[in-house]
């Protein structure tokens, strides 16, 4: 600011020189607080509003003008004077320092704030796992299926009972029989807190063995030898196990095991003329359930040709009369 000084003459005096007096003239301060109006915690993701007080010892000037800038973190908003207040959006969870600083204008000073701490809570998610329908051992590795919540992380399925199911990704393959326990995770992040983890059961019962009963020889005779074979088989492997051979439900061999090819064999000649019906009872084991398979066992008497067996009549033959 420069200032002149001028003075006049008379008849005595002349003119004064002018003198000029120059001095800065230094911008105002000013004095920029948050108000307590500010939440001190919110969900994440909901708008929070910032109320800020600039003040100036200046009077008789015009106001402050320009911005007032707000942030917390990364998330922030702009307040144009003479508004007093904006709203900002916290996107990171935990306490962060909200900040407030104005930048100035031709007449006044910049100013910060003293930060006010806000806590921003996580938000909630939720897994939504589909029900999966019992099995039985045997059937093909069953897809899982379910929907995470908005952290966008990827569900993570995992095998509470591995002697039962197993996993591999989100295929589930049966192993053994009894109850199938899965669950299912998901993390969270800045904004959303880990979901709560969702839990699904099911049953898988055992297979039922394929069953196949064979005779070395039918017909046979009295006395002769024959062998029984039961063959067992199943989508779930090869079944283990024991096996009783019986006829008519008498006993012929008894608690037989399945060789490594699931078959056990009973040989008898004790069978007389008729027809046997032939039993073997399969006792089942950890993967399939017990069974029977059935045959009838004709054992035929050879006897003269027809047309020597006349009853009652005995044939004499005389050589020489």
């Amino acid at each position: 600011c420069t200032i002149t000084g001028n003075q006049p003459g008379n008849a005595t005096y002349a003119v004064a020189l002018q003198v000029d007096r120059t001095f800065t003239v230094g911008k105002a301060v000013t004095t920029l607080a948050i108000t307590g109006s500010t939440l001190a915690s919110s969900p994440a993701l909901s708008p929070v509003t910032v109320t800020v007080a600039l003040a100036s010892g200046a009077s008789g000037v015009v106001p402050p003008s320009g911005a007032v800038a707000v942030a917390r973190g990364s998330d922030g908003c702009t307040i144009t004077l003479p508004a007093t207040s904006c709203a900002l959006t916290p996107t990171a969870t935990g306490t962060v320092d909200i900040v407030a600083s104005y930048g100035g204008d031709g007449n006044f000073l910049p100013s910060t704030a003293s930060p006010f701490a806000h806590t921003a809570t996580a938000l909630v998610q939720n897994i939504t796992f589909d029900a999966i329908a019992n099995q039985t051992l045997g059937n093909p590795p069953v897809a899982l299926s379910a929907t995470g919540g908005a952290s966008g992380n990827p569900v993570v399925f995992a095998s509470s009972t591995p002697l039962v199911c197993t996993l591999s990704g989100s295929m589930v393959t049966l192993v053994g029989a009894g109850m199938c326990t899965l669950t299912a995770d998901q993390a969270g992040n800045a904004t959303y807190a880990p979901a709560t983890q969702a839990v699904q059961s099911f049953s898988v019962g055992k297979a039922s063995a394929t069953l196949a009963l064979s005779s070395s020889v039918n017909p046979s005779t009295p006395g002769q030898s024959v062998t029984f074979t039961l063959a067992a088989s199943g989508a779930a492997g090869t079944p283990a196990g024991t096996v009783t051979f019986s006829d008519g439900g008498a006993p012929l061999c008894s608690n037989v095991a399945l060789d490594a090819g699931g078959s056990a064999s009973c040989t008898t000649s004790t069978l007389g003329s008729g027809t046997h019906a032939i039993a073997a009872d399969y006792s089942g084991d950890a993967k399939y359930l017990p069974g029977t398979a059935t045959l009838a066992q004709i054992i035929s008497t050879v006897g003269p040709p027809a047309a020597y067996a006349i009853a009652g009549v005995s044939l004499v033959v005389l050589i020489g009369a």
